[in-house]
């Protein structure tokens, strides 16, 4: 009985781990970047690809203020996997869409990003503690030299 109760509760926090990160895409394709910053612990450390690491929720929150100023999200997430342990849990995906720039179309991108993120459990909610992504090359873009 008790390894098919420790079975739902799991379940149970890995929808809500979901429910999470899809919270946050939500709130950036609407622009509120104040509820984007909420999805964040206060201690978040947030790694964008080829830009200093931004930390605390208050840095985050000014990151997004500047990002939705300029730029319209389209997004959305798909997960490939989500593992809880306790008041931990980590997901893997992929965010895909579009950022729209505001001031000119031709500053708006395609989004094809593989992410990886560390939630924590406090108070009954689940928070992004550490968040990093990089971008994936297009299928179309053609062959990558290294030297």
């Amino acid at each position: 009985m008790l390894p098919l109760l420790l079975l739902a509760l799991a379940a149970g926090d890995r929808e809500s781990v979901r429910a999470a990160v899809e919270s946050l895409i939500a709130a950036g394709n609407r622009r509120d970047y104040q509820a984007a910053a909420n999805a964040y612990s206060e201690d978040a450390v947030l790694i964008p690809p080829n830009a200093p690491e931004i930390r605390g929720r208050a840095a985050i929150l000014a990151h997004y203020r500047r990002v939705f100023e300029r730029d319209q999200p389209r997004l959305w997430v798909e997960p490939e996997e989500t593992l809880v342990a306790g008041d931990f849990a980590v997901e893997t995906g992929r965010t895909k869409g579009f950022l729209w720039h505001l001031g000119s179309s031709a500053d708006s991108r395609k989004i094809d990003d593989r992410y990886v993120m560390i939630l924590r459990k406090t108070d009954g909610a689940w928070r992004i503690s550490r968040r990093i992504w990089n971008s994936q090359p297009l299928a179309d873009a053609g062959p990558v030299w290294v030297r």
